[in-house]
């Protein structure tokens, strides 16, 4: 039972009048039992570690009975703002419903015996990979997306800067919108320690600072500068620096392997995260990313994440085309060119062939109508939604249709578009994003509702980030269940190949439901 069921418990929220600012003052009064005393204070410590511990803080506190003019103005400020009649802020009673919903969490958390959840407040399953990764040193954490990856690390770091002795921090990852994700992330951690956050990516060019100066540092680096850094750092840093690559089935490019070589396996402590970590028919590359960052010591996928109700359920809806005549002449004519060609000097492979077919399976045109069809009548999956295309051409498609269901209230994100366009969307100010690959990992939508698949990559990688983009809870939505469109190809009325195995593994992991104790 919480104080505030009791009713011993009374608040409300002040908020600036204009919209700007904080409510930033601290003031409060302490009544004594069967008298007419009391004690007035003003000012507080923020409840950080930096309020506690480092920062220079100060309180003044007023008796009544010995100061009695100080004590009476904060009595009068207080009772006036809790009757919402001081000027400058406008103070409400609490929503009911933020009220359960606060008693509901108060509740869940303080038992410490909420199923999936430990009493330190982390995920049982965060817990235990976070105790793995101390006990080995090194590691992979394959982690679904939506399961804490980024906290779990930051977990980690804390553990290991506060008793383990690592002195600096490197976080690489490939691409601008996860890093700019990471620095967000970081700068609390940062601040509590006292750390600096330095940038060596997209405009930041801090790396060689950071090699000359690496203690009580976090560096963000992109994938393409981290060679240059790991190379000139001192032989002696490496020991006590803990090295985190996100998304790490991206570091096994062969530009990686080129550039970095065995370097990585230097770091003292190693950590990779993904929820896809190995990289599909690329042998050599799950061999580079296993010497560098080690195995994967901690698993913990989609169902289970759905079965305790860390994500939610979904709906799947494939979506059945056949390619066009036209279509099935140009693949007839890709085969013969790819038989033709093995004879000459320089045979096409049967890679090349590959890709080309699956290029024109990506961008049927069969796709077109039954996307628009399907928009229409259901005109509530374009909102708070993804569709994920093959080429910014074949996007642009469908532009007509979108606009007419979202009343224009979308936008592309394709190489040439402002990462703006992502940061609205991220802020539900855009109900629909078009785009190709650049939000599969990474990026945390919490009210996306629909991903639709116009066109996927044969290996599971590539769709189990798109999935996890859309499976993250929302708070402001607490009955949220996701839906997933897939469009399948079909020859004489049944799917084949790699679409058939991604419908078949789609349509048993939609039967997952959340089990009867879980806890969100």
């Amino acid at each position: 039972m919480t104080i505030l069921q009791t009713g011993h418990l009374e608040m409300k929220l002040s908020l600036p009048n204009g919209g700007r600012g904080i409510f930033h003052d601290k003031i409060g009064l302490f009544f004594a039992k069967d008298s007419d005393k009391y004690v007035a204070f003003g000012g507080s410590l923020n409840e950080t570690y930096e309020g506690m511990v480092g920062n220079y803080e100060g309180i003044t506190v007023f008796p009544s009975d010995e100061s009695p003019d100080y004590a009476r103005d904060k009595k009068e400020q207080f009772e006036r703002l809790w009757a919402d009649r001081e000027a400058g802020v406008k103070v409400v009673d609490l929503p009911e419903a933020v009220k359960k919903n606060l008693i509901q969490k108060l509740e869940y958390f303080a038992s410490g015996a909420a199923e999936g959840v430990s009493k330190t407040g982390l995920w049982k399953h965060q817990e235990k990979a976070v105790q793995l990764f101390l006990q080995k040193r090194a590691g992979i954490l394959e982690m679904a997306t939506g399961t804490g990856k980024t906290h779990t690390a930051k977990v980690i770091a804390a553990e290991l800067v506060e008793k383990r002795g690592v002195k600096q921090i490197i976080v690489s990852t490939f691409g601008t919108d996860l890093l700019d994700q990471w620095k967000k992330q970081l700068q609390a951690f940062a601040t509590s320690h006292q750390w600096a956050v330095v940038e060596d990516y997209a405009n930041g060019h801090e790396g060689m600072t950071f090699v000359h100066s690496p203690e009580k540092k976090v560096l963000l680096v992109s994938r393409e500068n981290l060679p240059a850094v790991v190379k000139k750092l001192k032989a002696s840093e490496f020991e006590n620096t803990l090295f985190i690559y996100d998304e790490v089935h991206t570091l096994g490019s062969e530009g990686s392997r080129k550039n970095l070589g065995m370097t990585l396996a230097k770091f003292g402590w190693r950590l990779g995260l993904s929820a896809t970590p190995e990289r599909d028919y690329d042998d050599d590359a799950n061999d580079f990313i296993v010497s560098s960052m080690g195995d994967v010591i901690f698993r913990f996928g989609l169902r289970e994440a759905i079965e305790q109700g860390i994500l939610t359920e979904f709906f799947y809806l494939p979506l059945q085309f056949e390619i066009t005549q036209a279509e099935k002449d140009q693949v007839q004519k890709l085969r013969k060119a790819y038989f033709a060609s093995l004879s000459s000097p320089k045979p096409m492979s049967e890679e090349d062939l590959a890709r080309h077919i699956s290029d024109v399976y990506k961008t049927s045109e069969a796709k077109v109508p039954l996307f628009q069809d399907l928009i229409r009548k259901n005109p509530d999956l374009a909102k708070k939604s993804i569709i994920f295309v093959a080429t910014t051409k074949f996007g642009d498609r469908l532009l007509d249709v979108v606009h007419e269901v979202t009343k224009g209230n979308f936008h592309t994100y394709f190489a040439e578009d402002d990462q703006v366009n992502l940061v609205n969307f991220a802020k539900n100010e855009l109900d629909c994003l078009i785009t190709c690959h650049k939000v599969s990992q990474g990026i945390d939508i919490q009210a996306l509702k629909t991903v639709i698949i116009l066109s996927s990559d044969r290996a599971r990688l590539e769709t189990t980030q798109r999935l996890g983009r859309c499976l993250r809870l929302d708070p402001k939505d607490q009955d949220k269940k996701a839906t997933v469109v897939d469009f399948v190809r079909v020859e004489d009325g049944e799917p084949v190949g790699t679409d058939k195995e991604r419908m078949d593994w789609l349509k048993e992991l939609a039967e997952t439901r959340r089990q009867k104790h879980a806890h969100r």
